[in-house]
């Protein structure tokens, strides 16, 4: 941006880190002392940036657990769980997201709910399965149906 002072205005320039350019960049000498800028000429305009393509689901199934099992029968479910569907087992929110589906474990509708929104913000499916967990992930081992 080209801006001109009479030398009582006060400037603030905010800058911000982007991975792309807004344009070329200019460096131009200052003028001498009492004489006006010439205003700049146009250059081409740059060419558009192409999106970029969204990437292919990192995990086909991926399960985040609300805390560690509660017990030995919820832990045993759970290692039948992941041995019949070998899901990918997601650290935080942010892997659960690389998934083309999340089977959240443990968590309550409340805290549940934020991670929902953002799953289905990102066209990503999920279901929810609440504790006690033994219960449902065995009915699923038996019906070979992971969620």
């Amino acid at each position: 941006a080209e801006v001109e002072l009479t030398g009582r205005e006060v400037l603030m320039v905010t800058f911000r880190r982007s991975g792309v350019a807004s344009g070329p960049t200019v460096v131009r000498p200052l003028p001498p002392e009492g004489t006006k800028p010439e205003k700049p000429t146009p250059g081409p305009a740059p060419a558009p940036t192409p999106s970029p393509s969204p990437q292919p689901p990192r995990y086909e199934h991926a399960i985040l657990l609300a805390a560690p099992p509660a017990d030995m029968a919820e832990l045993q479910a759970l290692l039948q769980y992941a041995e019949a569907f070998q899901p990918h087992v997601a650290a935080n929110q942010e892997e659960a997201l690389e998934a083309r589906h999340v089977t959240l474990l443990g968590f309550s509708p409340e805290e549940a709910q934020p991670l929902q929104d953002r799953l289905r913000l990102a066209g990503i499916s999920f279901d929810r399965v609440s504790p006690p967990l033994a219960p449902e992930l065995r009915r699923r081992v038996q019906a070979r149906r992971p969620w």
